[in-house]
């Protein structure tokens, strides 16, 4: 069986189909920036990617306790209101 670099984790080991999801969530965001991408490469992917995003006053807390920065956070709320 043949995968490509979408089917792995950054462990290298395949993903699972049913773990598996392509809409970014809280955490994703919260681990890219964790990883030390820029505020402006984490916005991009942000924009471009869709997301099932957390948005309660709780988790802005706990997304800005995490060290996200206030764009990075707009972003985020800008794009949950897209649903």
């Amino acid at each position: 069986e043949v995968f490509t670099d979408a089917d792995y984790t950054l462990k290298g080991s395949p993903r699972s189909q049913s773990g598996s999801s392509s809409r970014l969530t809280n955490t994703d965001i919260i681990n890219l920036k964790k990883a030390g991408f820029s505020d402006d490469l984490i916005i991009a992917r942000i924009r471009s990617s869709p997301a099932d995003f957390n948005m309660s006053t709780t988790m802005m807390i706990e997304l800005k306790t995490s060290g996200l920065s206030d764009a990075i956070i707009s972003s985020m709320v800008a794009k949950a209101s897209e649903k």
